[in-house]
């Protein structure tokens, strides 16, 4: 995975906090489905984090579609991308 690209594809608040809150939009969506909690203040003691999965919103790929579906596939990248940032504590919330 190329996490340059993926790092100009994901929203974060502002927050300096080490505790992360990853949020995962489901099929056909993306990262757009968090806009309203990522600008919520109210959550600004936790880092909020959410991201495109390979298929959907930025990372959408015509040409290499097959590739990204499989659930090991999803598993690796939400993975990897979680594992690339620093944290205290990571909370993974899941939206489908």
């Amino acid at each position: 995975m190329n996490f340059d690209l993926l790092k100009m594809n994901y929203l974060e608040n502002e927050s300096d906090s080490k505790n992360i809150i990853f949020l995962i939009h489901g099929n056909s969506l993306s990262k757009s489905t968090f806009q309203n909690q990522v600008n919520d203040l109210k959550l600004i003691n936790f880092k909020l984090i959410a991201f495109d999965l390979p298929g959907c919103g930025s990372l959408f790929n015509e040409d290499k579609i097959e590739s990204y579906f499989g659930i090991d596939k999803m598993v690796d990248f939400i993975r990897d991308f979680v594992h690339s940032f620093s944290y205290d504590k990571c909370i993974l919330v899941g939206h489908s």
